[in-house]
């Protein structure tokens, strides 16, 4: 079943370019997402990741092109996020497949991401990384496995810190019952 026909069961999506508050505050807690300045917004049947990849993610001191490392990140973040934004529940890597197709520049990049077929426990979706000069630079496919928890709404409650994600202020996922 391709995610344009899935049921997902979430309701009437955003439009295109219209992030979920939830979704935005769960993408924020993990703290590379925070480190690369990267923010999220939702495309048609996916994301669209943008970051600035400065010397922290570089190859190696000096070099002014990214890490191999860095750009499997970028794209498994993707990746998954383009499955957490249709469904809105949370997924997490089984395998990811990239191929590295050309240097990545350090400064600014994009990652399109696009959910392919979503079922109730396992998804697919694929990404593409462009480098500040609009150039595809990597892709990839992974495929998902399903998680117990379910991104929730932003409440009055997130802003108390919280002793499992010390480096935030709120966390943005609840347990689903079993």
């Amino acid at each position: 079943m391709t995610a344009a026909t899935a049921d997902t069961g979430t309701g009437p999506s955003l439009p295109i370019g219209e992030t979920d508050p939830a979704v935005v505050a769960a993408f924020q807690a993990t703290a590379l997402h925070r480190d690369l300045g990267a923010t999220i917004e939702t495309r048609e049947n996916g994301v669209l990741l943008r970051a600035r990849v400065g010397d922290r993610f570089a190859r190696g001191d000096g070099l002014s092109v990214m890490h191999g490392g860095g750009i499997a990140t970028l794209l498994d973040s993707a990746t998954v996020w383009a499955a957490v934004t249709v469904t809105q529940r949370l997924w997490a890597t089984a395998d990811l497949r990239v191929d590295y197709l050309r240097p990545v520049r350090l400064g600014e990049v994009e990652v399109v991401a696009n959910l392919l077929q979503v079922g109730s426990t396992i998804a697919r979706s694929c990404a593409e990384l462009r480098d500040s000069t609009g150039r595809v630079a990597a892709t990839a496919v992974a495929t998902l496995v399903a998680d117990k928890a379910k991104i929730s709404p932003p409440s009055d409650a997130s802003a108390a810190p919280n002793s499992q994600h010390p480096d935030t202020t709120a966390r943005p996922v609840e347990t689903a019952a079993e």
